[in-house]
């Protein structure tokens, strides 16, 4: 193998012949300088002169309006997302319950198909209501317990007895109390 020689006498051995070889060897340089710095861990300032932003302010701002094209990004994806998913789960649990509700309401409706299809059952909506009875029998209606005024004279008789029915209230309202039995 024969080694070239220069064509002309001015070119010296490394010395680059025309501006794109240049600069050709200047992005080779930089690419290196990048590559070592990024394999060693080692983190440079970029110089001045290669920055695309050179004033500060500028930079500062570009980075700002970067965190917020990220910021919005990361909200598109994933914060609207998640509202939504939480207001659809929200509205098929409501869904289910009402679906649940309905479920209760046609099934005591057939219970009450599959009584009315009965002769006793015939007979038992016949007589509550129609008010049907058999011949020989008598009806006999009663009428509900008009509710009695509680308001009492704040005199002494009439103290006495409206403590007594403020704690017997209180007794016949609590479950499983003395009273419990009383309510109708």
């Amino acid at each position: 193998m024969t080694a070239r020689r220069p064509t002309t006498s001015s070119s010296r051995r490394g010395a680059p012949r025309d501006k794109s070889a240049r600069v050709r060897r200047d992005v080779r340089d930089a690419t290196r300088d990048i590559t070592r710095a990024l394999t060693e861990g080692v983190a440079r300032r970029t110089p001045a002169e290669n920055r695309l932003i050179k004033s500060r302010p500028l930079r500062i701002l570009a980075w700002a309006s970067a965190g917020i094209v990220g910021l919005a990004v990361a909200a598109a994806f994933f914060v609207f997302p998640m509202r939504d998913y939480f207001d659809q789960h929200e509205a098929i649990a409501q869904r289910s319950a009402e679906f649940e509700a309905l479920a209760d309401a046609n099934e005591q409706l057939q219970d009450e198909i599959d009584a009315l299809q009965t002769p006793a059952g015939v007979v038992g909506a016949a007589r509550s209501e129609l008010g049907y009875v058999y011949p020989g029998e008598r009806r006999v209606n009663l009428l509900q317990m008009p509710n009695l005024p509680t308001t009492l004279p704040a005199t002494w008789p009439y103290s006495m007895v409206s403590n007594i029915m403020s704690v017997r209230i209180v007794e016949t309202a609590r479950p499983g109390g003395p009273l419990g039995g009383l309510q109708p």
